[in-house]
């Protein structure tokens, strides 16, 4: 998770997805991983894969605010 992180700050996107995947097929609880996956996702106009990971998020952590904003801007940006 640390290194998708770095990744990320560095703006290397495909390298964070990676890492970050590789995160959440370690440890399925980690529920900012899977955010994190959507807004990259997402920056990548990917609105698929975004939806599916914000939704692992809220699964697991379902009263964050945060990931209730995230999936709405997805909405939002998706038309829908």
């Amino acid at each position: 998770a640390h290194l998708g992180v770095a990744m990320q700050s560095l703006d290397r996107v495909p390298e964070a997805i990676d890492c970050y995947r590789r995160a959440v097929s370690l440890d399925r609880s980690l529920h900012v991983c899977f955010a994190n996956l959507a807004t990259l996702h997402a920056y990548l106009h990917e609105l698929e894969p975004a939806f599916e990971y914000i939704a692992q998020a809220m699964a697991l952590d379902p009263g964050n605010p945060t990931y209730r904003q995230i999936r709405q801007h997805f909405r939002d940006s998706s038309g829908g």
